[in-house]
């Protein structure tokens, strides 16, 4: 999306917070679906991981997703 940005911040060897901010609002299934994206990250890694949580801000322009994986 125009104007949306990732970042990722290491929390350990194998886990992670990312963030994703947007300029505009977004409804929650936006948000949402973006766990979906993730997965398919871990699947075309090759790796088995998880995300533990998707906490979107509550002015509905970010969210915050807290990722772990296995080698």
């Amino acid at each position: 999306s125009r104007g949306s940005t990732v970042t990722y911040e290491p929390a350990g060897e194998r886990e992670g917070v990312l963030r994703l901010r947007t300029v505009d609002r977004a409804p929650r299934a936006w948000f949402v679906q973006w766990r979906g994206t993730l997965r398919f990250g871990f699947e075309v890694a090759g790796v088995t991981g998880s995300i533990a949580s998707c906490d979107i801000d509550p002015d509905a322009r970010g969210a915050v997703y807290r990722v772990a994986w296995l080698a």
